[in-house]
């Protein structure tokens, strides 16, 4: 039987033991940070074209060492930044809750094309162009992000200017995709798809494998196990077009990510030249993942082809190269469009 002092020591002992024993314990949110972290590489590992290319033991083990002191989910961000600097594809990256990107950790190289990303300035020319032999419809396709409402109005207006131009005996299209940095390829394409015609316009390319976009009466999306799945369509009863009238399409050093896809769409189509700068260097194609707080992650998950199914592994080169300098795109002295015209006029 304990005196009441053995007693005060032995629960003093206890508490001892206890407090020892809590102190190696890791709190819940920390534990969640951890979580966080390995359920993102998880994802990134599944989802990465390049994951093979790379040392993938090495890079996670990395970027668990710098998330060691993570307590939140947050803390966890620049590892994964490092991991998807570290896939050298120039076009995975992350978005936090509220929809700004996360920075790259200091030192890691991220975007190979190292070119100075000039602001693409701009001047509207009011949907067309003239040229000594007529009209031509100029369509200036700029990039979309957004809800389904957002996605419809853009969609609507472009199709619109579209069926605008059409009314006219146009001679050709200038299609300028010169400052899209991309958003959303699917509206776009359903936009421009009267003009682009009903067919396959693309592929994704998965190591060997194919798989084609499409685009039909007012529809774009991917055929898949022998049928067409939707990704975007708008009802408005525009009919595709049919005839092989000469395009030139536009494209500079910040034309990005599905403003190079939908240039891609236009590779491979009779009749159709390019002019300007080498895009920027992003035409792959990124799946998102959504993590539990709310923040993203876009990782770089296969190539793109035309139509023809030539693979364009980094940017788009123009047949025709014109520096723009700093003349404003759609200027009276715009150097790209008129080199385009001169090509029109030349068909």
């Amino acid at each position: 039987m304990y005196s009441n002092g053995s007693a005060r020591k032995s629960r003093s002992l206890v508490v001892l033991v206890l407090c020892a024993l809590l102190s190696h314990q890791v709190p819940a949110f920390a534990q969640d940070a951890q979580e966080y972290l390995h359920n993102a590489l998880k994802q990134i590992e599944k989802c990465s074209i390049n994951r093979d290319r790379i040392n993938w033991l090495d890079v996670c083990n990395r970027a668990q060492s710098m998330a060691l002191n993570a307590s939140r989910p947050s803390d966890t961000y620049p590892a994964i930044t490092y991991v998807l600097s570290q896939l050298q594809d120039n076009h995975s990256y992350m978005m936090t809750p509220d929809g700004r990107p996360v920075p790259f950790p200091p030192g890691t190289k991220h975007i190979a094309d190292n070119r100075p990303r000039r602001f693409t300035q701009r001047q509207e020319t009011g949907g067309f162009l003239q040229s000594r032999k007529g009209r031509i419809g100029h369509v200036v396709i700029g990039s979309i992000s957004g809800d389904e409402m957002q996605l419809k109005d853009y969609c609507r207006k472009l199709r619109a200017q579209v069926g605008r131009c059409r009314t006219y005996g146009l001679k050709g299209w200038v299609i300028d995709l010169r400052g899209n940095t991309g958003g959303n390829m699917w509206p776009m394409l359903v936009g421009i798809g009267p003009v682009l015609g009903a067919g396959t316009i693309g592929y994704f390319v998965y190591g060997k494998d194919f798989t084609p976009w499409y685009y039909k009466q007012g529809a774009a999306g991917v055929r898949a196990m022998g049928s067409e799945h939707a990704n975007f369509s708008i009802v408005d009863g525009m009919s595709d077009y049919h005839e092989q009238a000469p395009i030139a399409v536009l494209i500079d050093r910040n034309t990005l990510s599905s403003g190079e896809a939908l240039g891609i769409a236009f590779k491979g189509r009779a009749n159709t030249r390019f002019f300007g700068e080498r895009t920027g260097g992003l035409a792959t194609a990124n799946k998102t993942i959504q993590m539990s707080d709310g923040a993203t992650i876009q990782v770089t998950s296969c190539n793109e082809a035309d139509r023809n199914k030539n693979v364009y592994p980094s940017a788009i080169d123009p047949d025709v190269t014109i520096d723009q300098g700093k003349i404003a795109c759609g200027a009276p002295n715009d150097p790209v469009i008129a080199a385009a015209i001169q090509w029109i006029d030349s068909q």
